[in-house]
């Protein structure tokens, strides 16, 4: 009870689909986690690198059934104490992994979508972390699934499409993506 992601929300998490034991985004999802730790002015841990922590993955996929395919999650959150002033900064963090049936980024053949337009993401320097609060996700999800929508598109408050809760949002207006 005394961790700080759990008692403040102080933490951050990534993400990840492992395909055939190989995570093709982990670049991209690599720099996001440094910037958030850099945004949150948070230390990664000594010996904590993108090698490490993909060799950390495959040991773990290894010694659960063999898993090639699967959903990466790394939580990290802030050790110590403190009350909203943190004192330390070093972060700890939590790998865990569940296993998917699909080999590869799949399509689909199309969602039903809603908006709910009194669930605002905020614009802020945070607005892009995705952080171990995750209330307005939950409020929307629980708002889909009670209208029946596979998905959920998010604004800001300016009422402008900002994202969605479990796809990427890519506009085409005119020949301009």
């Amino acid at each position: 009870v005394g961790n700080r992601a759990f008692k403040y929300g102080d933490g951050f998490f990534e993400s990840i689909a492992m395909f055939n034991r190989k995570m093709p985004l982990l670049d991209y999802h690599w720099s996001r986690l440094e910037f958030t730790a850099q945004v949150l002015a948070g230390v990664l841990p000594r010996r904590f690198d993108k090698e490490r922590f993909e060799n950390m993955v495959l040991d773990l996929a290894s010694v659960n059934d063999a898993v090639k395919n699967a959903r990466i999650r790394l939580q990290m959150f802030r050790k110590g104490g403190g009350l909203y002033a943190p004192d330390e900064d070093e972060l700890g963090y939590v790998i865990t992994i569940d296993k998917l049936d699909n080999e590869a980024f799949e399509c689909g053949n199309g969602i039903s979508a809603g908006i709910r337009d009194d669930c605002y993401k905020p614009v802020s320097m945070t607005s892009d972390l995705k952080t171990s609060s995750s209330l307005n996700y939950i409020v929307a999800a629980q708002f889909a699934k009670a209208e029946g929508w596979d998905e959920m598109i998010l604004l800001n408050h300016y009422s402008h499409i900002c994202e969605a809760l479990h796809s990427n949002v890519i506009m085409v207006k005119g020949d301009k993506l």
